[in-house]
């Protein structure tokens, strides 16, 4: 199981989703101690996501270490279904 976080600031101080993050994927993006709040183990990011929506109104998932709820990577992938990433 991963241990998740978000980060209690919203991307960048803008109107951007808040990020969540997976702090045992060794991501180099992690927010400041501060302004992490902690949800917990999960055993995806899909799951580590529902909780977090139960608080913040808009989750993605970080570039770098929660792939399957980044959208972007998502767009890309609707957008190139001859493309197959295995994370």
């Amino acid at each position: 199981m991963a241990q998740f976080i978000v980060n209690s600031r919203r991307q960048f101080g803008t109107r951007l989703p808040y990020e969540m993050h997976d702090t045992s994927a060794g991501c180099i993006r992690l927010p400041d101690e501060n302004n992490r709040v902690s949800l917990g183990e999960f055993n995806n990011a899909f799951e580590a996501k529902e909780e977090a929506l139960k608080f913040c109104p808009e989750v993605e998932g970080c570039y770098y270490c929660c792939h399957a709820c980044n959208n972007a990577v998502q767009d890309f992938l609707r957008q190139s279904k001859d493309v197959r990433l295995d994370w």
